[in-house]
């Protein structure tokens, strides 16, 4: 009985035969030995009718959107609708504050069901309107009406606020947190100011402290910042009111308070996100710094300094004790560093605070290139431009000044980052900028004799003074070329050179009409023998580069 063969067996023998005939088998077979491919199910193409961002656009618009812009809509036609009823005397003041709290409780009912129906869009934004109607109700009951007294109300906007933060962590919704954090910071300005500052002050910190914490814990990332950063508004606003000048130790409470907070969760690195507290913790000091300057700086007595030196020795010891962990031991160091800078700097006197904060920017440059801490580096050449800059500004009015001081520790002091950063292994753009740096140098020094020049010449007369400032010109030109000698830069030696056709040009045009014949001799004279001295020592070193080398070398 003869049975059909199968469709296996059928390509293996058309193999077999392709092969036996030194052909290529059918098109698709595999080879002999080779397992059979499964074939995968056919690619469909998805509707042309319904593309990818028609859908996304009608999410955005009908669900994200819509409810975002048509419950103001709604807000605002139940407030005029308010308004109405009041200006026909149909709601007396008791009964508009029951009707907001009404209408507040409405909107949570709705939103919350809302969000278990999965429309999230929708109901977060009725949960969040229900927060701001509630709070804006007892705004009326208190401020408006006097229906509340002060003690009562501020305990109601807290419990309305504990509220909101609960529905926000209830639904997960970094954006309901937010909204509870600004009407958190708000409330200090919707109640009537007590005559002690200590409720409001202290209740800005507290809530602050608080809020970073739910933040930290449910990693709402975006909440953690505006907690961090925003009440410093709040506290800047009701300090420059000026009804609390008193009771500013309060005020440095309040941010110290929060910034030990925010130093305790970097140490402990219980926050998830590093990048943000590299940023955070140093911006936090900042803040802090800036508050110890607005409230002490300048007053008697030595608060200021105190506090400015026990935070740096707190993040100095913090370093040290960090050192394991290189990228933590190096924010603390730049911390420490910008504190420190800032103790220093007061306790000096005005006229050297620009040659302090030079050799402060440039040690802290220096620590950072050992350490090999970018963030350091950064630091201490921010400092360093900074203060070339306060003394670029100072012109020298005297040989014996503090602003000669200033000039000297700035020209002595350009090599010195060049030489640094060359004999590590930077990278190679960080040379080419240091290479910039030479040619400021070069700049700095031409501007410093210039005013040395001026200055030792100013009482003399006329002739003394074009003479003096042009032989020091040349002697400057004189010492750029033998520096190219002696390094063997070619430009720095052609500079020289054009510098020395710059001191012609400036002889001839501008002194010669106002000096004496025997000064223009002089100058001459001066400006010729150099320009033969110059190129007497370029001719004898392009004799010594061509002339062949001996054998025996």
């Amino acid at each position: 009985m003869s049975q059909e063969a199968s469709p296996d067996a059928q390509q293996y023998s058309q193999q077999q035969q392709a092969l036996f005939l030194n052909q290529a088998p059918p098109a698709g077979a595999p080879y002999p030995g080779q397992q059979p491919e499964f074939q995968q199910p056919p690619y469909v193409k998805p509707p042309a009718n319904t593309p990818r961002s028609s859908q996304d656009w009608e999410y955005a618009i009908s669900r994200v959107w819509l409810p975002r812009v048509f419950i103001v809509v709604l807000l605002l036609g139940v407030l005029w609708l308010f308004m109405a009823a009041v200006n026909a005397g149909y709601l007396n003041e008791p009964l508009r504050c029951l009707l907001g709290a009404v209408l507040a409780a409405v909107m949570y009912w709705f939103g919350d069901r809302q969000v278990r129906q999965q429309r999230e869009a929708l109901g977060q934004v009725l949960l969040g309107g229900a927060n701001a109607v509630l709070v804006l109700t007892l705004f009326a009951a208190h401020m408006l009406y006097n229906l509340i007294p002060l003690g009562i109300a501020f305990v109601l906007y807290i419990m309305s606020i504990a509220f909101g933060v609960f529905i926000a962590v209830h639904h997960r919704s970094q954006t309901l947190v937010i909204i509870a954090l600004l009407s958190g910071y708000l409330i200090p300005f919707l109640v009537k100011s007590p005559a002690s500052p200590w409720m409001f002050v202290l209740y800005e910190a507290i809530f602050s402290i608080a809020m970073m914490l739910v933040a930290m814990r449910f990693n709402f990332r975006a909440a953690y910042i505006v907690a961090i950063s925003v009440p410093h508004v709040p506290l800047l606003i009701l300090y420059v009111q000026g009804l609390y000048d008193k009771s500013k130790y309060l005020f440095l409470i309040a941010v110290l308070l929060q910034h030990f907070v925010l130093y305790g969760i970097t140490v402990a690195r219980r926050y998830r996100h590093k990048l943000d507290q590299m940023i955070l913790l140093p911006i936090g000091f900042f803040l802090l710094s800036l508050w110890i300057i607005g409230l002490y700086s300048g007053e008697e007595g030595y608060t200021f300094s105190i506090l400015m030196a026990l935070l740096s020795i707190l993040y100095s010891v913090t370093t040290v004790l960090s050192l394991k962990h290189k990228e933590m031991s190096q924010l603390f160091a730049s911390i420490a560093t910008y504190g420190w800078v800032v103790f220093i700097v007061d306790s000096v006197g005005n006229n050297y605070k620009a040659s302090v904060l030079l050799v402060l920017g440039m040690l802290s440059f220096a620590l950072g290139i050992k350490l090999r801490s970018l963030l350091q580096q950064i630091v201490g050449l921010t400092l360093y431009l900074f203060s070339a800059l306060l003394i670029l500004f100072s012109l020298i009015p005297a040989f014996f000044s503090s602003e000669t001081l200033a000039w000297f520790l700035l020209v002595i002091s350009m090599p010195i980052p060049y030489f640094m950063v060359k004999n590590e292994q930077e990278p190679k753009w960080i040379h080419s900028l240091w290479n910039v740096f030479n040619w400021v140098e070069a700049a700095l020094c031409l501007i410093f004799l210039t005013q040395i020049a001026h200055v030792l010449s100013k009482s003399f007369s006329s002739d003394v003074q074009h003479l003096s400032l042009s032989g020091a010109w040349i002697l400057y030109s004189a010492g750029l070329i033998i520096f190219g000698l002696i390094t063997n830069r070619s430009r720095v030696r052609l500079a020289g050179v054009i510098f020395l056709f710059v001191i012609l040009l400036k002889v001839v045009i501008i002194d010669l009409p106002w000096v004496s014949i025997g000064v223009r001799a002089a100058l001459f004279i001066a400006l010729g023998l150099a320009g033969i001295a110059t190129s007497r020592l370029l001719y004898k070193k392009k004799q010594d580069e061509e002339q062949p080398m001996s054998p025996d070398a």
